[in-house]
């Protein structure tokens, strides 16, 4: 049985997982619009891992690029990995906080064997200075549900001392018991070295 394989886009920056949502720089129909990300980062080096090694020819300026909510084409630099599977996204010149952008991945880019990416991927993201973006709580009288939304160079979230789970799309969840309206829970972000990046308080309502 003859299987067509075709590349594809697995991830797009550490262990950012392609999956949804709206962007307020719509991108054409015939884009496939991806979730958007934040970093605190100016200088945020995105990843995009192909499940194939690429032609490196392929690999440029017009097939792999980041332009800001206006449209404007960003200088970056891409750099290709020495198994040719992985393109890291630098911005020349640091993006401005609170600046929106935007990846775009075009159908220009091509495995090594040829076969081109099948569809245009667009993912956008934000350049804030907060590593807690949002924090959200759905009381219970047993179970406080807490849901927090970070930066992606967020690797850790505590609540009150307990680890948090992660969920994806750098969101992160829990249950705490013995909660009640009006108590305060303090959230912390941490980055991969442990390094606590900023808290918050969150009331309980």
């Amino acid at each position: 049985m003859h299987i067509n394989k075709r590349i594809a886009i697995i991830v797009l920056a550490a262990a950012l997982w392609l999956t949804t949502a709206a962007y307020a720089s719509a991108a054409p129909a015939q884009y496939k619009t991806w979730p958007r990300k934040s970093s605190a980062d100016v200088r945020k080096t995105w990843s995009i891992k192909f499940n194939m090694p690429l032609n490196e020819n392929s690999v440029n300026d017009q097939t792999i690029y980041v332009v800001d909510a206006s449209g404007k084409r960003i200088d970056v630099k891409l750099a290709l990995s020495a198994d040719k599977t992985t393109v890291k996204v630098t911005p020349v010149s640091p993006y401005t906080i609170g600046g929106q952008y935007s990846i775009h991945a075009t159908t220009g880019v091509a495995s090594a064997h040829g076969r081109h990416l099948s569809q245009q991927v667009v993912m956008p993201f934000i350049i804030t200075d907060h590593r807690i973006i949002t924090i959200e709580s759905a009381y219970d009288p047993i179970i406080t549900n807490l849901t927090v939304t970070v930066s992606s160079d967020v690797y850790k979230v505590t609540a009150n001392g307990m680890e948090l789970h992660y969920t994806g799309n750098d969101t992160y969840n829990c249950g705490l018991v013995g909660l009640k309206p009006g108590d305060t829970v303090t959230i912390r972000a941490y980055d991969e070295s442990n390094r606590l990046l900023e808290s918050a308080k969150h009331s309980i309502e």
